[in-house]
């Protein structure tokens, strides 16, 4: 048992918070099946990691090059600001219609936040915006330009792994039209939203949703659906680390490492100073340096540097903010 707080999650607790985390738009009937629990059981303890805000909401991950989108990052470090113009900044990043991700950090910046866009002119113009507002409290702000991006699922919750996907994906041109964002956006903000229910807010068929979501599933538009959890409650510490390669001819193999360390989530490839951005979830910051400490002992011919952040708090997360 993990005793987290006031919240303590017991095997079964783990192995549904798993079974949402790998694909939140199973049915009760088909988790019960896999944890050896019945349909009503698994429905109330899901409902009770809701009611705790364990379970903070239920979301889709996609390949923004099949919608011609981009994931571009700034890493913000303040100066002269106090507490109050620090939230107005917030505020001010979370309302912008193109931010995908807004947290504080602890670390070498202390704000780090996402933007999905439809080209850099596009971003640059946001950029101008904010630094027109902001620019006397900004201290420095490196961009990162994701090119690719590896999911590979909370294997802490039960050490068994996921089929990697990939957030970015092949560019492809795939036939979208109106219906399809719509449906792309409620199931951004509501995973497990019945058919029937999407069909109903866009006054259209069961049969109809049901057929565009199959097809946006087999041409990879849609490529998981998960669930956003609550750290804190759950005492778990969310790392993020920059690693700056001397090389990347043996890339793949230290990426086969991250894909098999239980506590890496994700692991973003970018176009930056740096090269990696591996997402960590641990328990203690000691296993996150204990990681750390292998990643460096094993890949250190390749390794220049590994910069690591804290994030302190998500603001923010949608990963269609513009649809």
């Amino acid at each position: 048992m993990l005793n987290m707080m006031n919240v303590v999650l017991n095997v079964k607790d783990k192995q549904i918070l798993w079974e949402l985390d790998r694909n939140s738009r199973q049915t009760l009937s088909e988790i019960a099946k896999k944890v050896g629990m019945s349909k009503e059981a698994v429905h109330y303890r899901i409902r009770n990691l809701e009611g705790k805000k364990i379970i903070m909401g239920y979301t889709i991950m996609v390949s923004l090059a099949k919608l011609n989108l981009m994931h571009v990052k700034l890493l913000i470090k303040l100066q002269n600001i106090g507490r109050e113009k620090k939230k107005e900044m917030i505020d001010y990043l979370i309302k912008n219609q193109n931010t995908n991700w807004v947290g504080t950090c602890n670390g070498s910046c202390d704000l780090i936040v996402g933007f999905v866009v439809g080209n850099l002119a596009e971003f640059n113009y946001i950029k101008e915006e904010l630094f027109n507002k902001y620019s006397q409290f900004i201290l420095k702000s490196p961009n990162s330009i994701m090119l690719e991006a590896q999911i590979y699922g909370r294997k802490y919750l039960e050490g068994k792994g996921q089929k990697t996907r990939h957030y970015i994906g092949t560019p492809e041109e795939i036939k979208m039209d109106k219906i399809d964002f719509k449906i792309l956006k409620l199931l951004s903000e509501n995973s497990r939203m019945k058919t029937i229910d999407i069909a109903y807010k866009l006054r259209t068929t069961a049969r109809k949703v049901a057929y565009k979501i199959k097809q946006m599933e087999k041409h990879k538009i849609i490529q998981k659906y998960t669930i956003s959890i609550n750290h804190s409650l759950l005492g778990i510490s969310f790392f993020k680390s920059f690693v700056h390669l001397r090389s990347t001819k043996n890339k793949k193999e230290l990426l086969n490492f991250l894909e098999n360390q239980k506590n890496c989530l994700h692991n973003v490839e970018v176009l930056s100073e740096w090269n990696l951005e591996p997402e960590f979830e641990v328990n203690s910051t000691e296993e996150f340096y204990k990681i750390m400490e292998e990643l460096e002992d094993k890949f250190s011919d390749q390794i220049k540097t590994i910069d690591t952040i804290l994030i302190s708090k998500e603001h923010k997360f949608s990963p269609l903010p513009r649809v």
